[in-house]
Formats: C-alpha cells, sequence, structure tokens
C-alpha cells in the first residue's frame, strides 16, 4: 500500500511542490505521511482541513483519498489470494520515479538512445559497468538526466564517475546538484516483490518503462548478486528495483542471467557498502590534503 506522501504525489497534475501544503496540514493534525495510507487516512474527511487548504488542494486530497482506498481494498484482494498488484505499482511508481535517472547515448550514425541509472544518495546516482562503460575512467565528466522537484521533470546535470566496480558491475557518479535519495532497505528476502524504472522500451519515442518482478534468489553469487524471476529488458540495467509493499529501494538491476533466465540484482547492501567505502577515500583524501 503506498504511503500518504505517494498516494498525494500519485494525483495527476500534481508535484512536490504543489502537495507540500496538503502535506503539512495532515502533518499539523497528528498524521505521519511517510507511513501507509491506512483506514484513518481513507476515513478522512476533507472539511476538517478547509481553512488551511485551497479548492484545488482539497480536490487533490480527495482524489488522494479515493486512491488509497482503492488500494487498500486491492491490498486486502491479495492477502486473501488475489494477484493484483497494478494500483499498489501505479501509485509508488509515481512517486519513485524522481528516484531514477538516464544517461542519453548518441553513438555515430545511430539513433540516441537512454540507459538506466537510479539515485542512491544526496549526490549519488549508481548505474552498471559492463558494456560502453568498461571504457569510463574515474573522474570521467558526463551529463546524466535527473529529476528536477521544481519543475516536476528531468534536466541535465554534469557528474563525474567517481567509483568504477566491475565485479559487482556498479558504477557511481556524483553529481553536485542536491538529489532526493529513496529509502534503501537492505533486508531483502525470497518472494518479496518489486518493480523497476527502465528503459527498455527502446523501440518507443520514450523508452522510459515499469516492469515488474519477484526476488527468487537471495544467496549472492561471487559478484555478490542476487536474482529475480524476470528476465531483464535490454536498457533496464541501472534500473532500481522497488519493493512492491514498502516502495524502498532493494536492489538494482545489471542484466540477465540467459542459463536460467533470470534477471541479475545488485542488492542494495551492496550498493551502500560501495558508497561507504566511496565516502571514507574521500574523508581520507580530504584529511591527507
Amino acid at each position: 500500500m503506498p504511503t500518504i506522501h505517494e498516494a498525494l504525489a500519485a494525483v495527476r497534475g500534481e508535484t512536490e511542490a504543489t502537495v507540500a501544503p496538503i502535506l503539512q496540514a495532515l502533518q499539523a493534525e497528528g498524521f505521519d505521511v511517510d507511513a501507509e495510507a491506512g483506514d484513518a487516512f481513507c476515513l478522512l474527511d476533507v472539511n476538517y482541513l478547509r481553512s488551511h487548504l485551497n479548492l484545488r488542494q482539497l480536490t487533490a486530497l480527495k482524489a488522494a483519498i479515493k486512491s488509497a482506498d482503492a488500494g487498500t481494498s486491492n491490498t486486502a484482494a491479495d492477502a486473501a489470494g488475489g494477484t493484483d498488484m497494478t494500483a499498489t505499482i501505479r501509485a509508488r511508481a509515481c512517486y519513485s520515479s524522481k528516484y531514477a535517472a538516464h544517461l542519453v547515448v548518441e553513438p555515430p550514425n545511430s539513433p540516441p538512445y537512454k540507459e538506466a541509472a537510479t539515485v542512491v544518495g544526496p549526490h549519488h546516482v549508481a548505474t552498471f559497468a559492463h558494456g560502453r562503460h568498461e571504457n569510463w575512467t574515474l573522474g570521467q565528466q558526463m551529463q546524466i538526466a535527473v529529476h528536477c522537484p521544481d519543475a516536476d521533470r528531468r534536466v541535465l546535470v554534469d557528474s563525474t564517475v567517481v567509483c568504477i566496480k566491475p565485479i559487482q558491475d556498479v558504477a557511481i557518479l556524483e553529481v553536485q546538484r542536491k538529489l532526493v535519495p529513496p529509502v534503501l532497505d537492505f533486508g531483502v528476502s525470497a518472494g518479496d516483490k518489486y518493480y523497476v524504472h527502465g528503459q527498455s522500451t527502446q523501440a518507443q519515442a520514450d523508452a522510459t518503462s515499469i516492469s515488474h518482478g519477484m526476488v527468487v534468489v537471495t544467496e549472492p553469487d561471487v559478484h555478490s548478486h542476487i536474482r529475480g524471476d524476470i528476465v531483464a529488458g535490454v536498457g533496464d540495467s541501472g534500473g532500481g528495483c522497488f519493493s512492491v509493499d514498502t516502495g524502498k529501494l532493494v536492489a538494482m538491476v545489471v542484466g540477465s542471467d540467459t542459463r536460467t533466465n533470470k534477471a541479475i540484482l545488485v542488492p542494495t547492501a551492496v550498493i551502500c557498502s560501495i558508497l561507504s567505502d566511496l565516502s571514507a577515500t574521500s574523508g581520507a583524501a580530504g584529511a591527507a590534503t
């Protein structure tokens, strides 16, 4: 089930800026906006907030309540054995899309295409390290598209390659712009359902895609990778895997295992370890100077 914040952000036409006053009003009334949109939220009478919100904001709140109430019904159906996760993924994906980034590749004599990446920290974005990324060098500069909260769209910003881990198939880019990072979940378990923000619809004008799957293997292989049940599409590498249940980032896609027809995933625990090592190295370098 989505959080109150996610339910509001999923309302069509709303942005982080337009829902901010609504969130503040709800917090003033005792709601934890980062908690699941449960019964108390679904039964909220918006008339109590008329003195705090304008007509548009009240209408957006009503839409969020209606969506959350529908999500509650779907969750109950899932608990009873149903399999329809569409409403939950749709609500969560609208919110978590701000953590999805991409690189634009313009090869000579070929149409440009996008490569997926995922925000993993206030100034860091993760992507894969195989293919053309094997030729990247530390300190290399490139542009990457990240979410701009003020305009509710992606903008190109300068980034620097600060870490390359070929074994884990992870590359880290650093940007100077302050990013809003997702909540990381290190407790991934077999059977956990996830959805992916990828770039696997390359035949379309916009390659951005949403797919979903389930974690099937949590015992890491020699590359510290785990497995998902659905083969990743071309362009999904670098895409973040977000928990259907919590909306937290649980892994990043880095490819497909052709022997078993499974997705290859890097758990967030591995990415966090890389970031910690990077921070320690940067700190030591700063102290030395």
